[in-house]
């Protein structure tokens, strides 16, 4: 049985390195910014995985998950999205709020449970930002802000991280499911002007980061 921390190394390997179709090894750098940890106590805990078969590492060439390893964060990631739904359809939580709860809940782990509590909410195949509750993404997705002007857009992932940054996507109507268009693009200040419907919204590079969208066409 992984320990908390164990859980928490492997789903951000899966994050980083897994999840949404990338295959590249995880460098400890990027792992220890993810973590908020250092790169010493890294090294230490993934040689710990490693002797465990939980993930392959090699010193300066970084860390992928096993097949084992793969299959542990899967779940977990599994049921945390799996908690944000329950959290946002059943207590009536806004989507700003289910994330750290969620990170608390994944961690009581059974089989079982995340069963009945699939089958509880309908089997649901993505959770309240877009992202897929098991298996991995679209890999058609790109960022919002890799689009050309013009092209049309449908908003696929929001990205959970920010809770503020949630709230302002809310009430901008920046949703999984709603289509527009980038009408321009001022390359000087970093603006993206977009059209949903007939509301006008603006956004800097960083938060056009955080939207993954399914490009559609050109006008």
């Amino acid at each position: 049985m992984a320990s908390i921390t164990e859980q928490n190394y492997l789903k951000a390997i899966y994050k980083l390195g897994h999840m949404y179709g990338n295959t590249e090894a995880v460098s400890t750098g990027d792992l220890a910014q993810e973590l908020g940890t250092t790169a010493a106590t890294v090294t230490d805990t993934l040689q710990r995985l490693s002797r465990k078969r939980w993930v392959e590492y090699a010193r300066y060439k970084g860390v992928v998950l096993t097949g084992e390893g793969l299959g542990m964060a899967a779940e977990l990631v599994g049921l945390h999205r799996l908690w944000e739904v329950f959290l946002v359809e059943k207590l009536g939580y806004a989507w700003h709020e289910v994330h750290d709860i969620a990170e608390q809940l994944e961690h009581v782990y059974h089989a079982e449970l995340a069963e009945r509590l699939g089958n509880y909410l309908g089997n649901p195949t993505h959770d309240p930002h877009g992202d897929p509750i098991f298996g991995k993404g679209d890999e058609s997705l790109c960022k919002l802000s890799e689009l050309e002007e013009g092209s049309g857009f449908l908003i696929s992932r929001v990205d959970d991280q920010d809770p503020e940054w949630l709230v302002f996507a809310a009430e901008q109507g920046l949703l999984p499911g709603v289509s527009g268009r980038l009408m321009r693009l001022r390359p000087i200040d970093g603006v993206f002007e977009l059209l949903l419907g007939r509301k006008q919204v603006f956004l800097g590079t960083n938060s056009a980061d955080k939207l993954m969208v399914k490009a559609l066409d050109r006008a």
